[in-house]
């Protein structure tokens, strides 16, 4: 269970806003990551990883006023503009050598229950599909120095975003986006083997999207970091 944090927008009577896909909890794809943080070594050749992701968000985006205080997209209750979304990431990967691998991540929402951006101005605003298939997410990443052979592991990735969901309905950005990524991971042992107790890495990037506007809220390129570390109880 993931509580995505909410995203607060500025209230407005303007028609035409754009969908967004707001998740925050973006699950890398291969199975030596760190959940949304990606780790620096990857599957090996013909290795074949698959993952399954649950999270859910309630009041995930809202709607303040100028003053900051909230506002009921239906004028009755205090809905968020999305009040509430359960959804699932089915992913699977395949490595080709030690260097290089694909992943795929297929986020599938179960439920939602919101609102249509532009028919907030209308007597009754339309409600979000229930369910849908959102960007689904295709992943190369290539291993720059191998952590089982270096003190330090260094690898490259290319989460691209493409337009499968329904912008209208928040389950995507309605273009094709793309966020490379620079990972460095170090460990105490070799990653591949499971020997380590102890693995840490960190991630910077940059997100590439089709700029956005949502109400009074505009959205474009982004910075993108992360750090992670594990610690292993149990030895293999």
């Amino acid at each position: 269970m993931n509580g995505i944090l909410a995203l607060v927008l500025a209230a407005s009577a303007e028609e035409g806003d754009a969908g967004l896909d707001f998740e925050l909890f973006r699950p890398h794809g291969d199975t030596y990551g760190y959940a949304v943080v990606p780790g620096a070594s990857t599957l090996q050749n013909l290795q074949l990883g698959a993952g399954l992701w649950f999270d859910y968000s309630d009041d995930p985006v809202v709607l303040v006023d100028a003053a900051g205080n909230r506002v009921s997209p239906n004028g009755t209750d205090a809905d968020g503009l999305v009040n509430s979304r359960a959804a699932l990431h089915a992913q699977v990967g395949l490595g080709f050598s030690r260097y290089g691998s694909v992943s795929v991540d297929v986020p599938l929402v179960l439920s939602q229950d919101g609102f249509v951006a532009p028919t907030l101005a209308d007597p009754s605003p339309g409600t979000l599909a229930p369910t849908g298939v959102g960007d689904i997410v295709l992943t190369p990443k290539a291993v720059v120095l191998d952590r089982d052979a270096f003190p330090l592991g260094i690898a490259l990735a290319v989460p691209i975003s493409v337009p499968s969901g329904d912008p209208a309905a928040f389950l995507g950005e309605g273009a094709v986006s793309a966020a490379p990524q620079a990972i460095l991971e170090w460990s105490d042992e070799k990653i591949h083997t499971r020997a380590y107790k102890f693995r840490a890495a960190a991630m910077g990037g940059v997100l590439l999207r089709e700029p956005a506007r949502l109400q009074d809220a505009r959205f474009g390129n982004a910075f993108t970091y992360g750090v992670a570390a594990g610690y292993r109880v149990i030895s293999p």
